[in-house]
């Protein structure tokens, strides 16, 4: 398990899980869905703006719900304002320290499997002249 720190609150992620990259996914899927109804709506001219930015503030709130639990987005952006610029940085915050958990599960197997793998062994021949 691996800690995620976003906003200055300490979340659990395991990328190697499977279960909860499941989870991931299914949540990363609900965005695209919601993402493309906003899309449809900030190019109509009929839905105000404030609504619009609302949709995106509330994308994000429901990807961390969806993620690590019901109420994890009241925690993350506690007293913070309806600004989709905040929620899309943590957003963002969030997939760097996915990568680099990625990179280091990666590198951790990389390490395990070294000491199995067949080495060539150093020719010293000399070259023809």
């Amino acid at each position: 398990m691996y800690e995620i720190t976003l906003r200055s609150v300490p979340l659990l992620f395991d990328a190697e899980d499977a279960e909860q990259y499941e989870t991931l996914e299914f949540a990363l899927a609900v965005m695209a869905e919601t993402e493309q109804k906003l899309a449809q709506q900030k190019k109509d001219n009929s839905v105000l703006f404030s609504v619009v930015l609302r949709g995106y503030c509330m994308m994000y709130r429901t990807f961390f719900n969806d993620v690590f639990g019901e109420g994890t987005a009241d925690k993350i952006f506690q007293g913070e304002k309806m600004k989709p610029s905040v929620y899309e940085e943590t957003y963002l915050a969030f997939l760097d320290a996915l990568m680099m958990q990625k990179a280091a599960i990666a590198d951790k197997k990389q390490e395990r499997w070294n000491k199995y793998s067949v080495r060539k062994p150093e020719s010293h021949a000399e070259p023809a002249v």
